[in-house]
Order: C-alpha cells, then sequence, then structure tokens
C-alpha cells in the first residue's frame, strides 16, 4: 500500500506529465484583440484574423481599415494591401506558417475560469521554446474544456530571447470559427513590383509580426545569437 506521501508525490508528478492537449483546425477565422508589452511601451491591435493553412497564407483585417495578406511557401513577403487588393508596400516574412497547435512537451496546469470568458472553463497548457538549453520564450494557451477539435480563448508568450526580458504578447480569441477562408481573401495583385517598405522596423511592422509569431527579429544580432548555435550544434 502506498502511503499518503506517496499518492500526493504521485498525483504532482502526473500533474506534470506532457499532456497531448486537443487538436486545432489548420484553417481557421477569429476576431482577436493582441497587447504587446516591452519594457519601454505597450501596443494594441485589434482586428480579424483569418488563417489558412492549407493555401500557406494569413490576412489580418484589423479595426483602423489597414489590411495585411502574408503570403508564405516560394513568396515569403507580408503585403499592405489596399482594399483592392493591390500591394503598398511589403515586408520579408522569417519563418514558415505554423499551425494553431499545443506543443509536443506542453504539461496541462489546471482547469478554471477562461481569463477572457469567466463564465466557461478553460485548461491552461503551458510550454518553453528553446535554443538548446536556453529558454527564448514561455507559452500559456487557454483552450475551451472538454472541446475537440479545440477552441483557443486566450494566449499569453512571455519573450526571453537569450535569456533577457523582451515583453510579453497577449491574444484574446472571440468568435473563433473552423473553417477555410474564402480564397479570394487572400488575393493580392503587383506583389512582383510592390516595394519593400522602408519602415519594416519599426512600431507598427513588429507588432504585426510578433502577432503572427513571427519571432527572428528579436534574436538578429544579438552577441550570443552565433555562439548558442555553435554550441548546439556540436
Amino acid at each position: 500500500f502506498m502511503s499518503s506521501w506517496s499518492v500526493i508525490v504521485l498525483v504532482c508528478l502526473v500533474s506534470l506529465v506532457a499532456a497531448v492537449g486537443p487538436s486545432f483546425p489548420e484553417d481557421w477565422t477569429s476576431k482577436q484583440h493582441v497587447v504587446v508589452v516591452t519594457p519601454s511601451q505597450k501596443q494594441e491591435q485589434q482586428g480579424v484574423y483569418s488563417f489558412a493553412l492549407s493555401l500557406n497564407k494569413t490576412r489580418w483585417d484589423d479595426v483602423s481599415g489597414q489590411i495585411i495578406v502574408s503570403l508564405y511557401g516560394d513568396v515569403m513577403k507580408t503585403c499592405l494591401v489596399n482594399t483592392a487588393g493591390a500591394c503598398q508596400a511589403y515586408c520579408p516574412l522569417q519563418n514558415s506558417l505554423a499551425p494553431l497547435k499545443i506543443d509536443d512537451k506542453a504539461v496541462l496546469k489546471g482547469q478554471g475560469a477562461c481569463p477572457t470568458l469567466n463564465e466557461q472553463q478553460c485548461d491552461q497548457y503551458e510550454w518553453q521554446t528553446t535554443l538548446g538549453p536556453i529558454p527564448m520564450e514561455t507559452t500559456d494557451l487557454y483552450v475551451l474544456h472538454g472541446v475537440d477539435p479545440g477552441v483557443p480563448v486566450s494566449e499569453f508568450d512571455l519573450l526571453t530571447p537569450f535569456g533577457q526580458q523582451a515583453g510579453n504578447v497577449t491574444t484574446a480569441y472571440t468568435d473563433f470559427k473552423a473553417g477555410t477562408p474564402d480564397p479570394s481573401l487572400f488575393k493580392v495583385t503587383g506583389v512582383d513590383e510592390c516595394p519593400k517598405s522602408p519602415n519594416c522596423g519599426d512600431d507598427m511592422w513588429k507588432l504585426h509580426m510578433l502577432r503572427m509569431g513571427q519571432r527572428a527579429h528579436l534574436f538578429q544580432g544579438h552577441p550570443m545569437r552565433e555562439a548558442v548555435r555553435k554550441m548546439v550544434s556540436h
């Protein structure tokens, strides 16, 4: 027979076991409210995010009227377009389009009231993105309890590139709908002739990149980048 202490230890160990969690649709649409906090400022975005992994494209319709269509694959450009879909300016994409998913190493932290839907119950999953032994980002994803395919409610990303506090990103999802968005939403004309924006490093583009999960710009030029990569490759 196990002692009461053994049972407690066993329960604690089970709670730390990696959890698979629900799967998510590869294509979806959702309203989003994104808040980015850095050591120097706080910024927000609100709009509708159309995500089509099957097409390798996304679209952001900001409440301000701004439209940004991101073309992955062979194009790798995120384009500011007008209402007719003509490209006005672009910035290069650094990472391929990744599906919405719970990491294989995620831990189920518990169940409780959803951060933005207090009348409903959410499961909280947490995992770290690392470069070798160094944590680069910690993600807490809250999904509706007992729903599969999964429905995300809120995501909190703590950004710690090379151990430095770079800030955090909070994303609230509402009206999440599974299914491939209308392909015409992603049609962009004049991509080849479209000028590269001279402002790819400004706050608007950085906020957009962070919202899409594009983190490469956080690591570029960091003195530890190559040292860590060499260490990992050995």
